[in-house]
């Protein structure tokens, strides 16, 4: 029997019930659990509650067991859909007793015909009464949206859906042979382009998003065409705007930097097939988001430069956009519904298609009309041009071209100036990505190295000092700190009074953070020693430094909206600073998880296990030097 697991009670609910936050998910790494194992007393315990309306299992190649309880008193004949057709493997279990089980085996590697309910969808019947259910299914990423229909109810919303697809396809195959006519007829090749790019569309609808395809092509490989089409697509369309734009013509430093964003696709579109599934899906996803703000942008450059057709194709990504964006919201949330059972990345591509369809059919009217217009005003320049317009005309010119260039070059001085102020505060990557979204999301980083400094009896050196000589001093040091940690490639996190406290290995991830963490350490060190050396022989107090690092996994991100500062947070952080509390002065004093990285590399010291507030006792090493 299930435990910890609600029952799901059948009451009507209008004839369909979203049941994908009410159900348990368990993940088997290795695919080896079998039903007997997963429904065994021992597993039950492993299994947690599903929080989402849909399941998103993520980019993995493991085998997810569902489970859950079905409680149906009504008279109603119910069907379970799992509303994802491009799951590889999709067996449903029914568990009638404790020696007895019915197996429905389901997914995309399953023909349609053989399937309990013929549907390019998941869909299983489910029993009068109170029964335990299993299903075990591999993804490919996407949604899963889990729902008990009302079978009458069921068979109308298949119906329905089925004669939206064929309306849907009806309508593509028109805006498709449109697109051949006019290219038969004009002998242009842009419309074949065009349709092309219809032809991704389709596709798009039927193997990625909608999945219908089975319909059609009863035993398609759903899981190779959901992995083809996207990086096909985002290159076919790529080219067809720089082709639609003349972005040679108008902006030849944009078209070159896009034709090396298409060769990147097309070596990925090759790498992709010798690269596991969990490994082209999500580059899959980024590319297809990159690709949308570079066809985005790429437009707006157009339109910025005369190409009125520019603003007008951007448009048409932002409508596009919004219908994305919708979609998104119900994987996550499951609101808004699909209209009619499509997907609103399938509207999304009807319009595209059309929009993209007409504005081509107004490029050349509109062409026409310009080429007729500049005509008609040619001629009337001529009638009118003198000597003296000639020279009114070009030293307005001369005049004007000047001012563009004061104009363009204090923009670009405050445009560097504003640059320099931020990258100072911030780290490269956050910094571009803060100019380029106008936010940051905080990040989660596997693995880096925290350095932490101060020094010893500060207070008590500081209170001997004047004010201004104490500033100075420290600003000497920290100054010399900023430079040697740029120096290896360290980035500086912030100082706390006589603390600083630098990470290596983010924004940008490297193997060799924690080399380049004690690298910059023993130059600080050095540094500090010979200052030292030179405060004493002037009859100074002179400040000793105690260093500490420790490395493990962080938290990165910008705090604040005023005033704000790059900063880090997990117990990392915490242990870094009890290296350099529980060292000495002069010494580089690191944990047993940063020496494992850096033993060949650094001739150690081990101190033994010794005490580390809050944290128990804890393996330490003092860095010699470089072996």
């Amino acid at each position: 029997m299930l435990s910890h697991s609600q029952t799901i009670k059948w009451q009507g609910q209008n004839g369909v019930m979203e049941i994908g936050n009410k159900v348990e998910v368990l993940e088997d790494a290795t695919g080896k659990l079998s039903f007997a194992d997963v429904s065994a007393p021992g597993l039950q315990n492993r299994f947690t509650p599903s929080k989402t309306i849909n399941l998103i299992l993520g980019y993995t190649e493991s085998v997810f067991w569902v489970k859950f309880r079905v409680e149906n008193d009504m008279p109603d004949n119910l069907v379970l859909e799992i509303a994802q057709a491009g799951l590889p493997d999709c067996d449903f279990y029914e568990r009638i007793n404790d020696s007895s089980t019915i197996i429905y085996k389901a997914g995309s590697k399953t023909p349609i015909h053989q399937k309990v309910i013929k549907s390019s969808f998941q869909a299983f019947p489910l029993a009068y009464g109170t029964h335990d259910y299993y299903i075990r299914l591999t993804t490919n990423s996407g949604p899963i949206p889990i729902r008990i229909y009302k079978q009458n109810v069921y068979d109308e919303k298949s119906l329905s859906q089925k004669f939206v697809y064929g309306i849907y396809l009806g309508l593509m195959l028109f805006v498709f042979l449109s697109n051949l006519f006019f290219l038969l007829s004009l002998r242009n090749y842009l419309y074949l382009a065009n349709a092309f790019n219809v032809i991704i569309f389709v596709c798009y609808s039927m193997l990625v998003v909608d999945g219908f395809a089975p319909y059609f092509f009863p035993k398609i490989d759903m899981l190779f065409w959901y992995t083809l089409i996207p990086p096909l697509g985002v290159t076919i369309q790529t080219i067809y705007s720089l082709w639609f734009l003349e972005i040679k013509k108008y902006n030849p430093g944009l078209y070159r930097f896009a034709i090396g964003v298409v060769a990147i696709y097309s070596i990925w579109f090759i790498l992709k097939f010798f690269l596991p599934f969990h490994i082209v899906q999500p580059v899959n996803t980024l590319q297809a988001l990159l690709s949308f703000f570079l066809v985005g942008f790429i437009s707006i450059q157009a339109g910025r430069k005369g190409n009125r057709f520019g603003y007008y194709f951007a448009l048409t990504y932002f409508v596009y956009f919004l219908l994305v964006l919708a979609e998104a919201t119900y994987i996550n949330v499951g609101r808004p519904t699909y209209i009619l059972g499509f997907s609103y990345s399938g509207y999304a591509t009807v319009v595209e298609a059309l929009a993209l369809s007409f504005l081509l059919t107004k490029r050349f009217e509109w062409e026409k009309d310009e080429i007729e217009r500049l005509e008609k005003v040619t001629q009337i320049q001529l009638l009118e041009k003198t000597k003296e317009n000639e020279r009114i005309v070009r030293d307005q010119n001369i005049f004007l071209e000047q001012k563009v260039e004061e104009r363009t070059h204090e923009l670009r001085e405050a445009m560097q100036k504003s640059d320099d102020l931020l990258l100072n505060i911030l780290p490269e990557a956050v910094a571009f990505e803060l100019k380029e979204h106008g936010k940051t999301k905080a990040k989660t980083y596997g693995l880096v190295t925290v350095l932490f400094t101060d020094f010893k009896d500060f207070a008590d050196i500081s209170s001997k000092m004047s004010p201004e000589l104490l500033v100075d001093e420290i600003d000497t040091c920290f100054s010399a700190f900023d430079s040697i940690v740029t120096r290896h490639g360290v980035e500086k996190i912030k100082t706390v009074g006589d603390a600083y406290i630098a990470v290596a290995g983010l924004p940008v991830p490297t193997h060799h953070h924690a080399e380049k963490a004690i690298e910059a350490a023993i130059e600080i060190r050095d540094f500090i020693s010979k200052r030292r050396e030179e405060k004493i022989s002037r009859g100074e107090a002179p400040f000793e430094i105690r260093l500490g690092i420790h490395t493990g996994p962080v938290v990165a991100g910008i705090v604040g909206t005023k005033k704000f500062a790059f900063d880090i947070w997990g117990d990392t952080v915490n242990l870094a600073a009890r290296m350099e509390q529980n060292g000495e002065p002069g010494k580089i004093n690191i944990s047993d998880k940063t020496y494992e990285l850096v033993r060949n590399k650094f001739q150690c010291t081990h101190r033994g296990k010794i005490a580390a507030k809050n944290k128990g006792n804890v393996d330490m090493y003092f860095v010699e030097k470089n072996t």
